[in-house]
Parts: structure tokens; sequence; C-alpha cells
């Protein structure tokens, strides 16, 4: 559960209020997990009312961008914990608003509300082979986050399968992250779109792994590459056994289903160095690069 609240000491308006307490939740879903976001608002606070649009706002801002084909790519590196050497690049959306880049979880939110997440994966799956196909065989593995509404979506999926086959070239460079709420939610699809993308040569990425009800079962029936450990496992894990526990069972269930597993949100030197004694494959993080373009 994702709740957003607001407190005004003097709205100027209901639909304002309505406006700001959407905004909070949209900050809340942006986590993954269950979470308040509170957005405290009075006479002192400056809330950047520029950057705070109307359901009809984001809407439209929307549309344009998936028109427009306005989207940018930000990137941050996954490296191996014990070569040091980097894995693949993971893809962050942005969209500029008011001058500035706006990352996923801002907008991905709206996205999902107006039934525009299939629109918007589309443009980020065609953005990142063309980017891909741009760069020859220089461009680094890319890994392009799925969107569980998508998954859900029968028109999307369509499209999807059979735009993979397009591009068997491709394949090798690209691997895709389906987060685990989408393997709970939509498991036949997901595995459907699993068994043909592995026969085309593509990847696939479990991510946020453990931010839901964790099932392992699911893992014998999947055949995918790799585990991304959600990082409310990853924080201050040097002085957590019980999250040490937890990502020590991970990795010895991924390695005898010869999956890698990488951490998510490494922050710190020791977080980064007791992954790597867990036995951790890799890890991304602002301890190691924030995502720049």
């Amino acid at each position: 559960v994702q709740i957003g609240m607001v407190y005004d000491t003097h709205p100027q308006s209901l639909s304002n209020l309505l406006t700001e307490s959407d905004t909070a939740l949209r900050h809340a879903q942006s986590t993954g997990r269950a979470s308040t976001e509170l957005l405290i608002h009075d006479d002192q606070t400056d809330l950047q009312n520029d950057t705070i649009k109307s359901a009809s706002e984001w809407q439209a801002t929307l549309a344009r961008t998936i028109d427009s084909h306005q989207i940018l790519f930000h990137y941050q590196p996954v490296l191996n914990l014990h070569t040091a050497q980097r894995l693949a690049y993971a893809v962050f959306v942005r969209i500029v608003l008011d001058g500035r880049a706006v990352n996923a979880g801002e907008f991905m939110p709206a996205a999902e509300r107006f039934d525009l997440l299939p629109s918007m994966d589309k443009l980020i799956v065609t953005t990142a082979f063309a980017e891909i196909n741009l760069r020859g065989p220089q461009a680094p593995d890319m890994i392009i986050n799925l969107s569980t509404g998508s998954l859900q979506d029968a028109s999307f999926m369509a499209w999807l399968m059979a735009y993979l086959p397009q591009h068997p070239k491709l394949a090798p460079k690209v691997i895709f992250e389906l987060q685990e709420a989408a393997v709970r939610v939509a498991f036949e699809p997901t595995k459907n779109l699993v068994n043909l993308g592995n026969g085309l040569g593509y990847r696939f990425a479990i991510g946020h792994f453990g931010a839901g009800t964790t099932n392992f079962a699911y893992l014998h029936s999947l055949n995918v590459h790799f585990i991304k450990i959600d990082r409310r496992f990853v924080s201050a894990i040097a002085s957590q056994p019980e999250h040490q526990f937890f990502v020590e069972s991970v990795v010895n269930i991924a390695h005898s289903r010869k999956m890698l597993v990488i951490a998510e949100g490494v922050e710190s030197k020791a977080e980064a160095s007791t992954l790597k004694q867990l036995g951790v494959d890799a890890a991304m993080g602002y301890w190691f690069a924030r995502p720049a373009p």
C-alpha cells in the first residue's frame, strides 16, 4: 500500500490540494513498496508550484512526450564486485519538464494512471534498440525495465513478442528487467516472453527481488539470468544479520540455477564489501556512479 498525504495550513483551493496530494502519492508509488509520503505546506514552505501539475496537465504532457518521442536516457553502470569489470548499463528514463530532467519515479505513476504505460514502454524499447543499433559492436549491454502494467497488457505483449524476432543481432546486448510484482500478477505472459526471448538470445532479470512477498518457487520454472536484490536488503547490510541471511540465501539459490545476483542501491564501501563476501556477483548504486547521460 502506498499513501500520499498533504498538510496545508492555507490551501488555495480544493483542486490545488488534490493536486498536491496526487504529487505525494506519486512519490510514495515511486518507492516500489509500501510507504507513506507526507507533503508539508505552510506559509514558510516553497513547494515549487511550477513543478506541480494537475492530472489533466500530466496526461497532456505525457501524451505529447510519447507522440514526439522526447525521452532521455541516463545510464548507471552495473559492476562485477569481484573483477570491477562493467557487466552492463542500467537504463533510466527521463523526460524534460519545465526545463529539467524528470525521473521515472515522478512520471511513471501518472502514465499508469492514464493507461499510457504500454505506449511509454514501446517508446523506451524502440529508443533503446535504436541506440544500440547506432553504436554498433561497441554498444554496451543495456538493462531495460519493463513496467508491470505493460506486461499485463495483451496488446503490448503481442507487439513485443512480434518485435523481438525482428532484431536478432541486437539480442546479445539486451537485458530486460521484469519486476518481481509482474511475476506474481502476470506469470504466464511473463513466462511466455522469457521463453521466446531466451530462444532469440535476449536475457532477463528479476528486479526489486524481495520487495514483496518473495516466493523462490517460480525461479525453478522461469529461466532468467539475473536476480536484482531490492535495496531494502542492501541498505546498511554490514550491520543487519537478517538481511545478510536473506541475501546469502538468494545467492545460493540463484547460483544453483546458474543465475547471477546483482545488488541495487549500494551507497557505501561497507555495503559493497559485505555483498562481495556474501557472494553477490555485481552491484550498482551511488557508491560506484550516479546515473548520467
